[in-house]
């Protein structure tokens, strides 16, 4: 019992600095509690189309969609496009 104790807080030590873990639970983090993120919504020339920021959970969703609640407005955004999600 000892050992297998020991055996897994080595473990424990070896994959508390591994970022593949890390950027695993902050994945996890995002999907239970939601991230403050600014999102950003560019046209394919490069222009600005739009900008929303959330508090909440943001879904990705297949062929570059997000859906979110926009603060401000307090509305369910669905959007598509070039799309930018930076961490605040």
């Amino acid at each position: 019992m000892k050992k297998l104790i020991v055996i897994l807080m080595i473990l424990l030590f070896i994959f508390a600095g591994c970022e593949r873990v890390k950027r695993g639970w902050k994945g996890k983090k995002r999907e239970w509690i939601g991230e403050r993120a600014k999102i950003t919504l560019y046209a394919y020339d490069g222009s600005v189309i739009g900008s929303w920021t959330t508090n909440g959970h943001i879904e990705r969703k297949v062929g570059g969609c997000i859906e979110f609640i926009d603060e401000k407005t307090n509305k369910l955004m669905d959007i598509c496009g070039v799309i930018i999600c930076e961490e605040l």
